[in-house]
Order: C-alpha cells, then sequence, then structure tokens
C-alpha cells in the first residue's frame, strides 16, 4: 500500500478528530441544567471527523488507482490551505475571550477572503453582510431553538 495524498488527508481527518475528541473530553465541562450539554456537539463533530475519515481512507486505498493522475498543489493553494488552518485554530484559541458572534463574523469574512479571487468593494460588503447574517442565524437557533449556551 502506497500513501498518496488522499490516504494522508484522511489519516489527518482520523488523527485531528481523535485529537479534538480527547481535547473536549478534557476540557468542556457539561452544566446539570442543559439537556444535551455542552459537550455533545462537539464530539458528535469530531466522532464525524474520525468516520468520514476512516471512510476515506478505506475507499482511496481499495479504491480503483488509475481513475485521475496524480496532481499536487499549487502554492497559491497551498497558501489558501494554511492559511485556513492558521485562521481555523485562531478562532478556536480566541472563541472564549471574544465570544461567539464576533468570532464567527470574523472567521467567515477570512475564509470568504481567502477562497474568493475577486475583492471589490462589493463582494468584501456582501461577505460581510452574509457572515453578520449566517452568524445571527447561527446563534438564534442554537441559543433560542435548542436552548445551548454558546460561548
Amino acid at each position: 500500500m502506497r500513501l498518496n495524498k488522499s490516504n494522508m488527508v484522511a489519516l489527518a481527518m482520523v488523527a485531528g478528530g481523535g485529537a479534538i475528541f480527547y481535547y473536549i473530553t478534557k476540557s468542556i465541562t457539561d452544566l446539570s441544567f442543559d439537556a444535551l450539554g455542552a459537550s455533545f456537539f462537539p464530539k458528535i463533530a469530531a466522532l464525524g471527523l474520525m468516520l468520514f475519515g476512516t471512510i476515506l481512507f478505506i475507499t482511496s486505498t481499495w479504491g480503483k488507482q488509475d481513475q485521475k493522475k496524480e496532481t499536487g498543489y499549487t502554492f497559491q493553494e497551498s497558501m489558501k490551505i494554511l492559511c485556513f488552518l492558521v485562521f481555523l485554530f485562531l478562532y478556536v484559541l480566541c472563541l472564549p475571550t471574544v465570544g461567539f458572534l464576533l468570532a464567527t463574523t470574523l472567521l467567515m469574512l477570512i475564509i470568504f477572503l481567502i477562497l474568493s479571487d475577486r475583492w471589490t468593494l462589493v463582494h468584501i460588503g456582501g461577505a460581510l453582510l452574509f457572515s453578520i447574517l449566517c452568524t445571527y442565524v447561527l446563534w438564534y437557533v442554537f441559543t433560542k431553538q435548542f436552548d445551548l449556551i454558546l460561548p
């Protein structure tokens, strides 16, 4: 078995999901009045990462190898991936101090700027409006409908 790009991504997903699950079990305390607990959804997400990483590893290992020729990432694509991972890590670190609304709005705006090639004032304004709206909808659904406490 030879490790290709898909296998490495799959193994990274499984390892990352396991590390996140371990971190969640050690750091998030569930409150007694919360129905599901504060750690329920993060644990589900971490388990999903591990599950889908395992599925990706199995399918990329035993799938057809001659379907597509492996191509590497360009330098610009590699920098976009690195920036995304750095900002995602900063989001996790800043979330308890800055709060959900501001941190999530900034993360969504930064992700748009990373993924987009158009940086006109209209596109940035639309991205800012969309990120504010999506963050508010997420906050409303989780706090008002599910009665969960967000940081």
